[in-house]
């Protein structure tokens, strides 16, 4: 079964059932004229800019098709990452709060809602000639790297539809399905646009937003990488997804 990763604010709103889309930027095309196309990707600051989506092409690796009528070229994108029907764990931020003496047990935190488990730590884990250490992140008791391991995965999602736009082509509506939220102050006089402003990226979101959309661009913008933001507007694969109880569902 494959992951996403989530950071805690998104996971937080899957749990909540707020988020059920994700967007994932496609960040490298392929010339379709070319023999051996794959060996030669192309980012997609390169690409030609009257490039336009047109359809969905393959059966088990499905990848987008993409024309250019300036070059009269056609292009594809890789392979979905993600397909209708597959059911993914998400890939959620944890830490270590302790372990046992033996190093046999992990106590693990997941950041979304504090909760403490405790598991056995994973053969691949244990030190192992016995000299040796088990991982730093576990000895010094820090967050667990790229979110929690898969013997931690307790949210499932399967995904519905998949959808190929221009990242600013978002709705309101998508942008609500993305996780976005109406903020209304105590004071009721201030109506803002963005992420729970009490979680841990507050000092780094820009939440003072006018709209759902406004929001949705600083929330793109704080995880996305160069020339893949908001103003480059980008192709992303907009998975569609529904929050499942575990694996076997």
């Amino acid at each position: 079964m494959k992951s996403i990763l989530m950071n805690t604010d998104m996971t937080r709103a899957i749990m909540q059932d707020r988020k059920t889309q994700t967007r994932r930027p496609i960040k490298k095309f392929f010339d379709l004229s070319l023999p051996k196309s794959e060996a030669y990707p192309i980012l997609y600051e390169n690409m030609p800019t009257d490039l336009e989506f047109k359809e969905m092409s393959g059966f088990k690796n499905i990848c987008a098709i993409f024309y250019s009528k300036s070059e009269d070229k056609y292009y594809c994108s890789s392979p979905m990452q993600y397909n209708i029907g597959e059911k993914i764990w998400i890939r959620e931020p944890a830490s270590i709060v302790d372990f046992s003496h033996d190093g046999l047990e992990l106590r693990c935190k997941y950041k979304a809602d504090n909760k403490i488990v405790t598991i056995e730590t994973p053969d691949r884990f244990l030190p192992y000639p016995p000299e040796t250490k088990l991982p730093l992140w576990i000895e010094k008791k820090q967050g667990v790297p790229n979110g929690c391991i898969k013997e931690l995965a307790r949210n499932f999602i399967v995904v519905t539809h998949i959808d190929i736009q221009r990242l600013q082509d978002i709705s309101d509506d998508d942008c609500l399905k993305e996780g976005i939220e109406r903020i209304v102050f105590n004071d009721g006089m201030r109506e803002l646009y963005g992420v729970d402003i009490d979680r841990e990226h507050k000092n780094s979101l820009n939440i003072c937003n006018t709209s759902y959309k406004d929001a949705f661009r600083d929330l793109w913008n704080f995880t996305s990488t160069q020339h893949l933001k908001w103003d480059d507007n980008p192709f992303v694969i907009t998975y569609n997804f529904k929050r499942i109880k575990n694996e076997q569902t």
